[in-house]
């Protein structure tokens, strides 16, 4: 097929930083560089030439193929592209209009991103699953710890209490809120710290 670009177009090319440059007519390939053909699967870009671009676009993004005048207008587009061998190739694109009825089409490769992002957006939904699970396990453990007739008492390092059960209201005759946040109120001196002793231990 004979090229029919011109000398001033390979400025525009050479100022394109872009994975894919190629220049359709009629919605053919009529130019295309060696990085565009290699990310389309093909072995050199000379047997791409006259095939149809839209051959290359995947079937949820088949209504943009042939609509080159359209894209023109966009500032970008997001868009995916197969290859030859069947990769799926996300991009973000932009379609210049050229004389001739040409268009210059720019693609930057974005599917690493893509995957990426899809790998992360998973990540914090198995995180949020795990937290939904951790927040079900804590109220299903208080739900034990209120229920249960044999006293639960917990304090920390500095012997404060921060859990007082029912069953230790009933049996100490303190109730959670003259105890919450407060040394454990019956205890003797000695013994108190004997407790705190024993806590820092096993800490």
């Amino acid at each position: 097929m004979e090229r029919i670009w011109h000398r001033g177009d390979a400025e525009i090319l050479a100022d394109a930083a872009a994975d894919l440059v190629c220049v359709l007519v009629d919605g053919q390939l009529n130019y295309i560089n060696a990085d565009g053909a290699a990310l389309l699967g093909a072995a050199d870009a000379q047997s791409l030439l006259g095939r149809r671009f839209s051959d290359f676009f995947t079937p949820e993004y088949a209504v943009l193929a042939e609509q080159y005048d359209a894209l023109v207008a966009e500032k970008s587009t997001s868009l995916m592209l197969q290859a030859v061998d069947g990769q799926r190739i996300s991009l973000v694109a932009r379609v210049r209009a050229m004389d001739g009825g040409r268009f210059l089409f720019l693609g930057r490769n974005i599917t690493k991103l893509v995957e990426s992002t899809k790998e992360l957006t998973a990540q914090h939904m198995r995180l949020l699953s795990s937290e939904a699970k951790l927040h079900d396990a804590n109220r299903t453990l208080t739900a034990y710890i209120e229920s249960s007739p044999i006293p639960v008492i917990a304090v920390n390092k500095k012997g404060d209490v921060t859990l007082w059960n029912p069953a230790a209201e009933r049996v100490t005759g303190w109730s959670a809120a003259e105890t919450m946040g407060k040394q454990i109120p019956h205890l003797e001196p000695s013994e108190r710290k004997r407790l705190l002793r024993q806590i820092m231990e096993e800490k």
